[in-house]
């Protein structure tokens, strides 16, 4: 949805931090076979992501 968001209407970027990072158990990117199986997710529902970055391996 941001993404979408953001290909619409453009995104502002901040000097800012806005966010946090906590590790959990069952983050998407504590195990390398978590953080694998979301981008394939990711691609999958987005396939122009793997065009538009090409330097980024495909799963």
């Amino acid at each position: 949805m941001l993404l979408r968001f953001a290909q619409r209407s453009g995104a502002l970027l901040l000097e800012d931090i806005d966010w946090k990072k906590y590790n959990s158990e069952n983050s998407i990117s504590g195990r390398r076979d978590g953080y694998v199986e979301a981008y394939a997710n990711l691609i999958d529902k987005h396939p122009y992501i793997a065009d538009r970055y090409p330097d980024v391996p495909p799963t």
